[in-house]
């Protein structure tokens, strides 16, 4: 029998070595270099953020749903593409259907809403 401490410390290694490229990844991607330890204290407290508390929250809801400001306003890496089974849903901006999604965000918006969405308001 395996122990089960072996798993969760697998797990752990993985994760690590995961934001360790993404932070690699950031800095190729920009000018300026950001130490490694400030990168992963910026993706704690996006993740913190992110957190939903809302005890009545559905538990079959979209884990994306709550994009964070930092994450939405960035403009990096946002691509609006048709959903790829091409359901209708509602966009975020104007509350009715579309079938366009952001691919960063995975949020729901018509091509005429992207850019607003993504501009601070």
């Amino acid at each position: 029998m395996k122990p089960k401490c072996r798993n969760w410390n697998s797990n752990l290694i993985l994760l690590d070595s995961t934001i360790v490229n993404a932070w690699k990844i950031y800095n190729i991607a920009n000018e300026t270099q950001m130490p490694q330890l400030e990168f992963k204290s910026y993706i704690a407290v996006s993740l913190m953020k992110a957190e939903d508390d809302d005890p009545n929250r559905r538990i079959n809801q979209a884990v994306g749903s709550s994009i964070p400001d930092e994450v939405r306003l960035d403009n990096i890496g946002h691509v609006i593409s048709m959903d790829a089974d091409k359901a209708r849903r509602r966009c975020k901006l104007c509350k009715s259907h579309t079938i366009y999604i952001c691919i960063k965000c995975k949020t729901h918006l018509h091509l005429k809403c992207f850019e607003a969405y993504h501009k601070k308001i």
